[in-house]
């Protein structure tokens, strides 16, 4: 069972999770006990198996995609984010970091995660195939991307096999990118 905290600043912190706080601002999580369990100059403090986070979403995203860290949103103290891409030449393509955990409307709080199972999947590979970022912004793909410019990301496995009933285990957040 975790166990909730508070830190000096007022926000709230999962045990063994992430304590967000402004750049340059210095973030402490304090216990039930009043002892303080870690510290950090801002950004993300502690971590977890799978670390979780509140961010604001600066575009609409479902429950599934893959995203990375657009930016801070200053007046609600968190990170921002988008859809990830395997698209090195652009602006527009970035390395996932995390997976949207739910669906978020644009400029609304929401939950990612750092590894994330989807179900429901048209996953009809064999279990064990691996996926890849894909060039669809939010995506994955079983075929690594491979014209120069684009990124390859390993950013998860097929779990069960299925072309309706799948399932992919995603951990963009201890993934590796290679560009093409």
């Amino acid at each position: 069972m975790s166990k909730k905290y508070s830190h000096s600043k007022g926000y709230s912190a999962i045990e063994n999770g992430f304590a967000v706080g402004a750049e340059g601002e210095e973030v402490q999580v304090i216990n039930s006990d009043g002892n303080l369990v870690t510290e950090a100059i801002g950004g993300l403090t502690a971590g977890e198996v799978n670390p979780s986070l509140i961010v604001v979403a600066d575009e609409a995203l479902s429950a599934g995609h893959l995203v990375y860290i657009s930016g801070w949103d200053a007046d609600n103290k968190m990170f921002k984010v988008k859809k990830a891409k395997a698209d090195a030449t652009s602006a527009a393509g970035k390395c996932a970091h995390f997976v949207a955990a739910e669906d978020i409307s644009q400029n609304e709080k929401g939950t990612v995660k750092g590894m994330y199972e989807l179900t429901g999947q048209n996953s009809n590979f064999d279990v064990g195939t691996a996926v890849y970022l894909s060039t669809t912004a939010g995506g994955w793909t079983n075929t690594a991307p491979s014209t120069d410019g684009q990124s390859i990301q390993y950013v998860g496995v097929v779990t069960a096999k299925s072309s309706s009933a799948g399932k992919v285990l995603l951990f963009p957040f201890y993934s590796k990118v290679i560009t093409a």
